[in-house]
Protein backbone atom coordinates (compact mmCIF):
# COMPACT_ATOMS: atom_id res chain seq x y z
CA UNK A 1 0.00 0.00 0.00
CA UNK A 2 2.75 2.39 0.57
CA UNK A 3 4.71 1.40 -2.18
CA UNK A 4 1.74 2.32 -4.26
CA UNK A 5 1.19 5.20 -2.63
CA UNK A 6 4.84 6.28 -3.66
CA UNK A 7 4.81 5.70 -7.17
CA UNK A 8 1.49 7.67 -7.15
CA UNK A 9 3.33 10.82 -6.15
CA UNK A 10 6.29 10.61 -8.50
CA UNK A 11 3.56 10.65 -11.09
CA UNK A 12 1.79 13.50 -9.71
CA UNK A 13 5.05 15.55 -9.36
CA UNK A 14 6.00 14.51 -12.78
CA UNK A 15 3.12 15.99 -14.61
CA UNK A 16 3.53 19.15 -12.49
CA UNK A 17 4.10 22.36 -14.80
CA UNK A 18 6.02 25.32 -13.64
CA UNK A 19 5.41 28.46 -14.62
CA UNK A 20 7.42 29.96 -17.11
CA UNK A 21 10.15 32.21 -16.39
CA UNK A 22 9.18 35.83 -15.90
CA UNK A 23 11.00 38.76 -17.98
CA UNK A 24 10.45 42.85 -17.42
CA UNK A 25 8.00 44.43 -19.27
CA UNK A 26 8.79 48.26 -18.98
CA UNK A 27 6.91 50.43 -16.31
CA UNK A 28 4.29 47.86 -17.13
CA UNK A 29 5.24 45.22 -14.97
CA UNK A 30 5.93 41.81 -15.53
CA UNK A 31 5.01 39.57 -18.21
CA UNK A 32 5.51 35.63 -19.36
CA UNK A 33 7.92 34.82 -21.72
CA UNK A 34 6.25 33.44 -24.52
CA UNK A 35 3.29 35.88 -24.07
CA UNK A 36 1.69 38.24 -26.75
CA UNK A 37 4.22 41.56 -26.67
CA UNK A 38 2.67 44.42 -25.39
CA UNK A 39 0.27 46.84 -27.57
CA UNK A 40 0.99 50.16 -28.17
CA UNK A 41 -1.68 52.64 -26.33
CA UNK A 42 -3.37 54.73 -28.55
CA UNK A 43 -0.92 57.72 -27.65
CA UNK A 44 2.09 56.02 -28.58
CA UNK A 45 0.94 55.08 -31.61
CA UNK A 46 0.39 58.50 -33.17
CA UNK A 47 3.77 59.50 -31.61
CA UNK A 48 5.08 56.98 -33.33
CA UNK A 49 3.36 57.94 -36.65
CA UNK A 50 4.14 61.78 -36.31
CA UNK A 51 7.78 60.97 -35.97
CA UNK A 52 8.18 59.10 -38.90
CA UNK A 53 6.01 61.47 -41.12
CA UNK A 54 8.83 64.03 -39.28
CA UNK A 55 11.54 61.99 -40.73
CA UNK A 56 9.72 61.44 -44.19
CA UNK A 57 9.47 64.64 -44.68
CA UNK A 58 13.21 66.40 -43.29
CA UNK A 59 14.52 62.98 -45.61
CA UNK A 60 12.85 64.48 -48.78
CA UNK A 61 13.72 67.89 -48.68
CA UNK A 62 17.22 66.95 -48.08
CA UNK A 63 17.43 64.75 -50.91
CA UNK A 64 15.91 67.76 -52.99
CA UNK A 65 19.24 69.69 -51.71
CA UNK A 66 17.11 72.06 -49.58
CA UNK A 67 17.85 71.36 -46.74
CA UNK A 68 21.48 72.63 -45.38
CA UNK A 69 23.79 69.45 -44.01
CA UNK A 70 23.58 69.66 -39.91
CA UNK A 71 26.96 72.12 -39.09
CA UNK A 72 27.81 74.78 -36.51
CA UNK A 73 25.21 76.91 -37.21
CA UNK A 74 22.70 74.75 -36.28
CA UNK A 75 24.56 74.67 -32.75
CA UNK A 76 23.90 78.38 -32.48
CA UNK A 77 20.05 77.69 -33.53
CA UNK A 78 19.69 74.41 -31.39
CA UNK A 79 21.11 77.15 -28.02
CA UNK A 80 18.75 79.62 -28.68
CA UNK A 81 16.12 76.97 -28.79
CA UNK A 82 17.11 74.90 -25.54
CA UNK A 83 17.67 78.00 -23.62
CA UNK A 84 13.73 79.17 -24.49
CA UNK A 85 12.81 75.70 -23.43
CA UNK A 86 14.10 75.77 -19.99
CA UNK A 87 13.18 79.55 -19.48
CA UNK A 88 10.10 78.73 -19.98
CA UNK A 89 10.04 75.20 -18.32
CA UNK A 90 8.33 73.81 -21.21
CA UNK A 91 9.85 69.67 -21.24
CA UNK A 92 10.00 69.36 -24.50
CA UNK A 93 12.74 68.36 -27.13
CA UNK A 94 13.10 70.32 -30.14
CA UNK A 95 15.75 71.20 -32.54
CA UNK A 96 16.84 73.49 -36.04
CA UNK A 97 17.35 72.66 -39.33
CA UNK A 98 18.27 75.61 -42.33
CA UNK A 99 16.12 75.77 -45.43
CA UNK A 100 18.03 76.47 -48.22
CA UNK A 101 16.12 79.06 -49.34
CA UNK A 102 16.33 83.29 -50.29
CA UNK A 103 12.24 84.07 -48.61
CA UNK A 104 12.09 84.75 -45.27
CA UNK A 105 10.22 81.88 -43.92
CA UNK A 106 10.10 79.36 -40.76
CA UNK A 107 8.01 76.08 -40.20
CA UNK A 108 8.08 73.11 -38.05
CA UNK A 109 7.89 69.51 -39.04
CA UNK A 110 7.27 67.36 -36.15
CA UNK A 111 10.28 68.18 -33.37
CA UNK A 112 11.94 70.49 -35.79
CA UNK A 113 12.67 74.03 -36.63
CA UNK A 114 12.90 74.69 -40.04
CA UNK A 115 14.15 78.60 -40.95
CA UNK A 116 15.48 79.92 -44.14
CA UNK A 117 19.15 81.11 -44.95
CA UNK A 118 17.29 84.01 -46.18
CA UNK A 119 15.60 84.68 -42.83
CA UNK A 120 18.82 84.14 -41.04
CA UNK A 121 20.99 86.82 -43.63
CA UNK A 122 18.63 89.98 -42.34
CA UNK A 123 17.96 88.92 -38.72
CA UNK A 124 20.09 91.37 -36.84
CA UNK A 125 21.13 90.08 -33.82
CA UNK A 126 19.83 86.87 -31.48
CA UNK A 127 17.30 88.40 -29.57
CA UNK A 128 15.59 88.35 -33.32
CA UNK A 129 16.65 85.27 -33.69
CA UNK A 130 14.55 83.87 -30.15
CA UNK A 131 11.55 85.71 -31.31
CA UNK A 132 11.42 83.95 -35.23
CA UNK A 133 11.96 80.41 -33.46
CA UNK A 134 10.31 80.91 -30.44
CA UNK A 135 7.25 81.32 -32.97
CA UNK A 136 7.72 77.84 -34.01
CA UNK A 137 8.53 76.41 -30.50
CA UNK A 138 5.16 77.28 -29.71
CA UNK A 139 3.59 75.03 -32.00
CA UNK A 140 5.64 71.89 -30.84
CA UNK A 141 5.03 72.93 -27.12
CA UNK A 142 1.11 73.21 -27.61
CA UNK A 143 0.67 69.70 -29.67
CA UNK A 144 0.02 71.29 -32.64
CA UNK A 145 1.32 68.56 -34.94
CA UNK A 146 1.79 67.91 -38.97
CA UNK A 147 -0.92 65.62 -41.06
CA UNK A 148 0.61 62.31 -40.51
CA UNK A 149 -0.15 60.82 -44.05
CA UNK A 150 3.25 61.76 -44.82
CA UNK A 151 4.08 58.61 -42.68
CA UNK A 152 3.63 56.58 -45.73
CA UNK A 153 6.46 57.52 -47.82
CA UNK A 154 5.34 57.41 -51.06
CA UNK A 155 3.28 60.72 -50.00
CA UNK A 156 6.11 62.92 -50.56
CA UNK A 157 7.15 61.93 -53.86
CA UNK A 158 6.61 64.89 -55.33
CA UNK A 159 8.27 67.18 -57.76
CA UNK A 160 11.56 69.16 -56.52
CA UNK A 161 9.87 71.91 -57.72
CA UNK A 162 6.58 71.48 -56.16
CA UNK A 163 7.60 69.82 -53.05
CA UNK A 164 7.52 73.05 -50.39
CA UNK A 165 3.90 73.97 -51.49
CA UNK A 166 2.51 70.09 -51.72
CA UNK A 167 4.02 69.42 -48.06
CA UNK A 168 0.93 71.29 -46.93
CA UNK A 169 3.24 72.67 -43.89
CA UNK A 170 1.25 76.24 -43.56
CA UNK A 171 -1.13 76.52 -40.04
CA UNK A 172 -4.85 77.15 -39.54
CA UNK A 173 -5.46 80.38 -38.06
CA UNK A 174 -6.95 79.08 -34.55
CA UNK A 175 -2.96 77.54 -33.99
CA UNK A 176 -1.43 80.71 -35.17
CA UNK A 177 -3.51 82.48 -33.17
CA UNK A 178 -2.54 80.05 -30.17
CA UNK A 179 0.75 80.14 -31.07
CA UNK A 180 1.17 83.93 -30.27
CA UNK A 181 0.18 84.02 -27.17
CA UNK A 182 2.40 81.58 -25.71
CA UNK A 183 5.03 83.40 -28.07
CA UNK A 184 4.57 86.18 -26.08
CA UNK A 185 4.52 84.36 -22.90
CA UNK A 186 7.96 82.42 -23.38
CA UNK A 187 9.97 85.58 -24.52
CA UNK A 188 8.48 87.28 -21.32
CA UNK A 189 10.23 84.27 -19.49
CA UNK A 190 12.97 84.20 -21.52
CA UNK A 191 16.93 85.91 -21.49
CA UNK A 192 16.33 87.81 -24.05
CA UNK A 193 13.35 89.73 -22.60
CA UNK A 194 14.89 93.41 -23.28
CA UNK A 195 17.60 92.95 -25.65
CA UNK A 196 16.24 94.60 -28.17
CA UNK A 197 18.76 97.52 -27.91
CA UNK A 198 21.49 95.26 -27.28
CA UNK A 199 23.43 93.95 -30.77
CA UNK A 200 24.90 90.04 -30.59
CA UNK A 201 25.56 89.88 -34.11
CA UNK A 202 24.42 86.06 -35.51
CA UNK A 203 27.85 83.83 -37.05
CA UNK A 204 27.87 84.28 -40.54
CA UNK A 205 27.80 81.57 -43.35
CA UNK A 206 25.46 78.23 -43.59
CA UNK A 207 26.42 74.39 -43.82
CA UNK A 208 26.54 73.11 -47.62
CA UNK A 209 23.67 70.84 -48.87
CA UNK A 210 24.78 67.07 -49.44
CA UNK A 211 27.66 66.22 -51.94
CA UNK A 212 26.02 64.93 -54.78
CA UNK A 213 22.25 66.25 -54.25
CA UNK A 214 20.41 67.91 -57.19
CA UNK A 215 19.95 72.13 -56.19
CA UNK A 216 16.60 73.53 -56.73
CA UNK A 217 16.36 76.84 -57.69
CA UNK A 218 16.11 78.93 -54.56
CA UNK A 219 14.68 82.21 -55.67
CA UNK A 220 11.56 79.97 -57.77
CA UNK A 221 8.64 81.59 -56.98
CA UNK A 222 6.58 78.95 -54.65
Amino acid sequence: MGQRRRKYARRVRLHFVCPPPLSPAGSSGYIFKGSAAPVNTPLESQRSWERQAEMNILDRLEKAGLLAMPGPVDDVLNTVVNNLIASGTLGIEARCRVLLTTPLETFSVGQTIVISRGLLDVLPDEASLATALAAELAHIALGQRNDTHFAFFDRTMLPDEELLNRLQLARPPEQIAAASEKTFAMLAQSPYQGQDGQRQPLPQGVSQPRPGVPQSDPCQPR
